[in-house]
């Protein structure tokens, strides 16, 4: 860029930085000779440190300043992908068109714009995780000891015969159905519930969780809604139902509508068995709306396989938070009395699947990220795990998942150790297995296979 008339000098600050750079410019330039000038600059931006004024302190007055605001796209990239994916959304065809499968293929494929688990690669952290509400159903519909008001019983016998009729339209089918949810939940205000019917199986051109799915996501993306999508995940139940077989999945609406099954597909036909009468009835009275707190939580971070979050305490004290299916308590508590592990907080009860863990938050950086350390320092590190797997060995417990991801270097006045930080899968050695699904893609040690001991 050349200067145009009577050179001046521009102090830039860019907002999100501490650094202050100058721009050459001429009184004759236009703005898109300004943008390219600061384009063009090589400074590094920084977190910012202080404040703007502190900034520019020592700036001669006469001289201009500016602050440069970074789009949207670079200081809030998940804000920028929800806006973006709204977008896509609302141009999208209507949910029964989308839903049919040459549109779905089409467009789920090439934008994966849904966590519908469709692709394999269209996943989310787990949805019981951003309302309890989903975890809470699955608990009370699993609980063969739930007590069920004798009213339920008789609501559900007369939906089975209801739904165990055959319709000659979908209307027929969708108006039955929809009058019976009407008598057992008696709220249409909110979308806390979400019903898509199709007659039978294989009719309508589409799967009805699909639609349903789709119809979630179109709903919150109106324009009416954009700024509650800010602040709330929309949490909501659906119910897909092909002829007399019912399902029901739970919705969220995070970066991208995230929908899951809750259920499998479960027929609402009269067989004579009085435990499948009971199941369906636990079904819907796991259902009621009003006994659920659809309390709105904060938005989890992006991460589909970590369930691993920081967290901070009301005292300020930093924590970890963990989700997992399995977890070795004794062995955690165990390493942490050598001084080996973080220290243990909480182990919670199996809900829905998960164990939650709290720990402290130790700060570190895992071993396999360490490349600048000392023969002498990786030594003391590999001799501190040895002393904390061999403590193991001596209580029949084996840490089965010893890799350097799983090992955290510390570092104190004395110099580097290493600490051991997953205790999934430590088990007792000769009964214990590996789990029946593991990462293949990584380079596990030998001996390593599926359910081997």
């Amino acid at each position: 860029m050349s200067i145009d008339g009577t050179p001046i000098i521009l102090w830039c600050f860019v907002q999100g930085s501490s650094s202050i750079f100058k721009v050459n410019i001429g009184t004759n330039n236009d703005i898109d000779d300004l943008k390219e000038a600061i384009k063009n600059d090589d400074n590094e931006l920084k977190d910012e440190r202080s404040t703007i004024v502190n900034t520019f302190f020592g700036i001669e007055g006469r001289n201009i300043r500016v602050v440069i605001k970074i789009p949207v796209n670079v200081a809030f990239p998940n804000l920028y992908r929800t806006s973006k994916n709204v977008k896509k959304i609302r141009k999208y065809p209507s949910p029964s068109s989308f839903a049919q499968i040459s549109n779905l293929n089409e467009y789920q494929i090439k934008d994966q714009a849904f966590l519908i688990y469709r692709p394999s690669e269209c996943v989310s952290i787990p949805l019981k995780l951003y309302n309890s509400a989903f975890c809470n159903f699955q608990k009370n519909f699993e609980n063969k000891q739930l007590l069920v008001d004798k009213s339920y019983y008789q609501w559900t016998l007369n939906c089975i015969k209801t739904m165990a009729d055959i319709y000659s339209n979908e209307k027929l089918r969708q108006r039955e159905f929809h009058e019976k949810i009407r008598e057992l939940f008696r709220e249409e205000s909110i979308l806390y519930l979400l019903i898509e019917v199709k007659n039978e199986i294989g009719t309508g051109k589409c799967d009805p969780t699909n639609q349903a799915a789709i119809s979630f996501a179109k709903f919150y993306t109106q324009s009416k809604n954009e700024q509650m999508l800010k602040w709330c995940n929309m949490p909501c139940f659906i119910i897909g139902l092909a002829g007399p077989w019912i399902c029901v999945l739970g919705a969220v609406y995070v970066e991208k509508p995230l929908v899951e099954p809750l259920t499998n597909l479960i027929p609402l036909i009269p067989v004579n068995d009085r435990d499948h009468l009971k199941k369906i009835a636990r079904l819907f009275m796991a259902l009621r709306l009003e006994d659920f707190e659809l309390e709105y939580k904060e938005k989890l971070v992006d991460d589909s396989y970590k369930l691993l979050w920081k967290a901070e305490t009301k005292d300020k004290q930093m924590i970890i938070v963990k989700f997992t299916h399995r977890y070795n308590k004794e062995a955690h508590d165990l390493c942490y009395g050598i001084g080996k592990a973080p220290r243990l907080f909480y182990v919670s009860d199996k809900q829905c699947g998960l164990h939650m863990i709290v720990m402290e938050f130790v700060e570190g950086q895992i071993l396999r990220d360490c490349v600048h350390l000392a023969q002498s320092d990786y030594e003391v590190i590999i001799n501190d795990i040895e002393e904390a797997v061999l403590h193991l060995h001596g209580k029949n417990l084996v840490f089965a998942d010893l890799r350097d991801s799983n090992i955290l270097v510390t570092r104190d006045s004395e110099g580097y150790h290493g600490i051991l930080i997953d205790f999934d899968w430590v088990g007792r050695e000769n009964v214990e297995c590996y789990p029946l699904f593991i990462n293949l893609d990584i380079a596990w040690p030998t001996g390593v296979e599926i359910m081997n001991h």
